[in-house]
Order: structure tokens, then C-alpha cells, then sequence
């Protein structure tokens, strides 16, 4: 006699597992976004700057430089990772990308004394072009695929890992760097993505499965329609998202980069500044879930219009006060901001050009984000070196979150796309 399940019986626990299995991807994709560069490099910036400037003499100017030229290479190469994960596996993509950024980072102080500042921009370099596959477009474009229905909250949860690997590995960096020296630091950030990212890449994470009688590529992923590159670039909504893409990064992430050294300028020790940091990676990982959770249930750019505004009064705010409490808050507020930047993106990339390129096409919006967090910092910079103090720069993150609240309001309404999705068991 044969013993075994039922048909019934295993069909009921095949959608047990397809239940799970989506849900499960987001809680891999949370924990490997949370080492991805802009986690482990970006976020952790301001702990090393007035630290770089004490040691080795350089001014903020200068190491803002480097962050630029990290994110502008983040940019160039972003198209072309969004090019290779829309035509292979991402697992391949992603595994590299966090061996060969990770040893970057354990080799940039050796760099720095070898070479000098040039060093330490070369090695930013390196960061940025090799760690463009460890970064949310991988993510965006598996847990896009895993869902349709509650693709906002399953993107606002997987997302949220950015801001909780900068709210761990900020603190971890200011204590190492504190106590060991700035060089500590940087070797304690490269051995993250190398142990927790790579053997998370290579056994748990996966892509969603073709659904059996589909015409499905043959690398296995799902069939879908939708925009090509072209057809996208032709639209008012590419070029609505790109803008606004540009200018939000340019508010949220100078003011973000620049908010450790704003802080001890006014006295505050470093342990209360990188707490700052803190509030803000917890209120941008708040802020990611809660915009996700709106986005599947208020047209998307009209919710983005309130966070936003939320921003520019954060900004507001840390003009007018420098009372430890209200300058937490004001942390936050722009915190909300900086959670929902790449999910926004990444869901409108979703629902406006559907999934077929969608690589090809979030990288470009993406490259257009990494182009204003290369320039934020910059403009942050070279504000205060020229007026010593943090005004013009937040005064004119005001400007340009005020102009990203509108081009949201000037975004149209979604065109129904015919996609295949495994959320309907999710």
C-alpha cells in the first residue's frame, strides 16, 4: 500500500507554503537591504567626517567630496545593474556585488595611507560602481514581482532595512570610531555585508516562481507587461518621478549626511549627535512601513505630497532650534522623508511601466537620485564653508521639497497593467 498525500491534500499544502514563501522573501529582502552600500557607507558618513578632519586634516568640503563621487558612480552604474538583473538571475548580481564592495571598504584605509585623500576618493569609487548590485533596486524588483495587491506594505517592510542598517550601523561605527580610531571603524563596516550579506544571497533569498502554463521567460521568472525604456522616457510620469527624484535626494540626503557634524557644531557630544542619526534611521524605518501601508490604499504621489511636507517642516525646525528634544524630532520628520524616498520611487517605476523592464528603467530614475545625493552633500558643504553656519543649506532643502510636493501633485493616475503575480496566494 502506498502512503501519501491526497491531491487535495497536496494542493492545500502547497498554498500553505506559497502563503508563507512571499512574506518570508520580504523579511530576507529587509535584513539584506539593511548591508546594502547606501546603508553601511552613505548613512554612516557623518560619523566619520569631522573624525577624518581631526586625523588627517581634511575639511568637510573635502570629505563630502567623496560621498558624491560614491553616489554619482552609484548612479552611473545603477542603469546597468537594473540591465543585468532584467536579463539574469539577481542572485549572481547580488552576491558580487556585496563580496567586492565589502572588501573595498576593508581596503580603503590602507588606501587612504598609501594615496592620500585621492585614495580615499578612489576607494569611494570603487564603492559606489560595486555596490550598485547590493542596493534597493534588487529588492524593489523580487518583492515587485512577489506582490501586487499589498506591494506597497510588502516594499514599505523590505525597505525599511535600509533605515534599520543605518540606525545599528551608525551607533556600532561612532563607538568603534571613538574608541579605535576611524580606521576601526571603516574595518568593522566592510566585514558586515560580507558575513550577513553574502550567505544570505546565496541560500535564502528567491525570486518569485513562473506560474505553471504561463509563458515564462526561460530564466524561470514571471511573465508580466509593461513600458520598455523607450516608451517610458516618452511619458510625463518618467519625467515627473525623475525630477522629483533629483530634488528629493538633494534636501533629504545633504541635511541627512550633514546633520552629525550640525549637531556638534552646537556643542552636543558625539554619542547624543549619532542618537540623532538613530532617530532619524528609526523614523525613515517607521516612516517606509507607514507610507507603504498608504500607498496601496491612497493614490501614491497625493500620500508622498503629506510626507514630504513633513520633511520641509523637519527642516524648518532645525533652523529655528537647537534644544536636544526638538532637534530629535526634527530628526524624525525628516526621517519620514527619507524612509519612503526609494519605495515611492520603486512603486510608481511599478504600477506606471509594470515589471517587464522594470531594471532598465527604476535604474535611471535611480541614477537620478544618486545624482542629487551626490550633490546634497556637496551643497551642504560648501554652504557652510562659505557662511559658517548650516541656514542657506536647509533654507534651500526647503525650496526643493516644497517643488517635489508639486510635481507629486502633477503626477497622473496609474494605467491599468496586466501583470502575474504570486500575491494572490500571499
Amino acid at each position: 500500500m502506498k502512503h501519501g498525500f491526497s491531491t487535495s491534500e497536496t494542493d492545500e499544502k502547497a498554498r500553505g507554503k506559497l502563503i508563507s514563501e512571499p512574506w518570508l522573501m520580504v523579511i530576507f529582502a529587509t535584513i539584506g537591504a539593511g548591508v546594502c552600500s547606501t546603508a553601511i557607507i552613505l548613512m554612516t558618513a557623518g560619523v566619520f567626517i569631522r573624525a577624518l578632519g581631526t586625523a588627517l586634516g581634511w575639511d568637510r568640503a573635502q570629505t563630502s567630496g567623496a560621498l558624491s563621487i560614491c553616489a554619482l558612480s552609484l548612479a552611473v552604474a545603477t542603469p546597468v545593474v537594473g540591465a543585468l538583473i532584467d536579463r539574469f538571475r539577481l542572485r549572481a548580481v547580488l552576491v558580487a556585488s556585496l563580496l567586492s564592495y565589502g572588501a573595498t571598504i576593508l581596503a580603503l584605509p590602507l588606501m587612504v595611507k598609501a594615496w592620500g585623500i585621492v585614495g580615499f576618493y578612489v576607494a569611494f569609487f570603487l564603492i559606489g560602481v560595486l555596490g550598485a548590485g547590493s542596493n534597493t533596486i534588487v529588492y524593489l524588483r523580487m518583492i515587485s514581482a512577489w506582490f501586487d495587491r499589498s506591494r506597497g506594505l510588502a516594499l514599505g517592510i523590505s525597505m525599511a532595512g535600509v533605515a534599520l542598517g543605518g540606525a545599528i550601523a551608525a551607533p556600532l561605527a561612532a563607538a568603534v570610531v571613538q574608541r579605535f580610531g576611524w580606521e576601526a571603524g571603516y574595518y568593522a563596516l566592510g566585514v558586515i555585508p560580507i558575513l550577513l550579506g553574502v550567505p544570505l544571497g546565496l541560500f535564502l533569498l528567491r525570486e518569485a516562481p513562473s506560474p505553471v502554463g504561463q509563458n515564462a521567460p526561460s530564466d524561470g521568472r514571471q511573465a508580466s507587461t509593461g513600458s520598455t525604456l523607450s516608451q517610458a522616457c516618452a511619458s510625463r510620469a518618467f519625467w515627473l518621478v525623475g525630477v522629483s527624484a533629483f530634488l528629493m535626494a538633494v534636501a533629504i540626503n545633504g541635511a541627512q549626511i550633514h546633520l552629525i557634524p550640525m549637531l556638534l557644531d552646537r556643542g552636543v557630544a558625539l554619542s547624543a549627535a549619532a542618537f540623532a542619526t538613530t532617530v532619524l534611521a528609526v523614523a525613515a524605518l517607521i516612516g517606509r512601513v507607514a507610507a507603504g501601508y498608504l500607498f496601496d490604499r491612497v493614490f501614491a504621489p497625493r500620500a508622498a505630497i503629506g510626507i514630504f511636507a513633513l520633511s520641509c517642516v523637519g527642516c524648518v525646525g532645525l533652523l529655528a532650534t537647537s534644544a536636544p528634544a526638538s532637534v530629535y524630532l526634527c530628526a524624525a520628520l525628516l526621517g519620514f522623508g527619507a524612509g519612503a524616498e526609494s519605495d515611492l520611487l520603486g512603486y510608481l517605476i511599478s504600477r506606471y511601466f509594470g515589471l517587464d523592464h522594470f531594471g532598465k528603467i527604476f535604474g535611471w530614475v535611480f541614477a537620478a537620485f544618486m545624482a542629487g545625493s551626490a550633490v546634497g552633500p556637496v551643497l551642504f558643504g560648501m554652504g557652510f564653508d562659505v557662511s559658517g553656519s548650516y541656514a542657506m543649506p536647509l533654507y534651500s532643502a526647503c525650496v526643493a521639497l516644497l517643488a517635489v510636493c508639486a510635481l507629486c501633485a502633477m503626477m497622473p493616475r496609474y494605467t491599468p497593467i496586466p501583470e502575474v503575480h504570486r500575491e494572490s496566494v500571499a
